[in-house]
């Protein structure tokens, strides 16, 4: 699902940092600006290229391959973790329906990796199978600190969960960790 293509004709692609890093795209039918927004246009048009927001990698064909959205990558103790690469592992596990992983800002790390995890209906887990499931398949940075089960994510209209969302509810304490063989005694 990551991979989506080679350019377009008359369309120059390549990544901000080598063999994986931001989309820069250039081409004479993109945007010139943002319309009234003149920092939002310094930010994301550099050098005639455009920066997408989206990291990804590029074989040796000229196949692009999205690894994650760049405002959504965690950097913990200097490592970077892509979201997607810890959910797709999570979700292969047989009790998880949904997951969603994102960040929680950490005193000595700077951030640390948690998830929220929406169960199959009538399946029952607990954290430490989640994050020992996740350890037999990731570095060990790369493993959810956290996990948080909850009755659903939360998402925007095109469906996309709320990365955003799912951190302020953690900050503000309105999802609180759980572990579930307290819930069921």
């Amino acid at each position: 699902l990551a991979f989506c293509g080679r350019a377009l004709r008359h369309v120059e692609v390549k990544l901000s940092n080598g063999d994986s890093g931001e989309i820069l795209v250039r081409s004479d039918a993109m945007m010139a600006r943002y319309w009234r927004n003149i920092k939002a246009s310094k930010d994301i048009l550099v050098d005639g290229w455009l920066a997408t927001g989206d990291l990804a990698k590029i074989d040796d064909d000229g196949f692009v391959y999205i690894l994650d959205r760049k405002n959504d990558m965690i950097v913990t103790g200097g490592e970077n973790v892509y979201p997607r690469e810890v959910e797709d592992v999570l979700a292969g596990h047989s009790a998880v329906a949904e997951v969603a992983v994102f960040d929680r800002p950490h005193e000595r790390w700077v951030q640390e990796v948690v998830a929220a995890i929406v169960l199959r209906p009538g399946s029952y887990v607990e954290e430490h199978e989640i994050v020992s499931y996740a350890k037999g398949r990731l570095a060990h940075y790369k493993c959810p600190k956290e996990i948080y089960f909850v009755e659903t994510l939360p998402r925007n209209g095109a469906g996309k969960v709320l990365r955003k969302t799912l951190r302020a509810m953690v900050s503000d304490g309105v999802m609180k960790f759980v572990k579930k063989d307290q819930e069921h005694g």
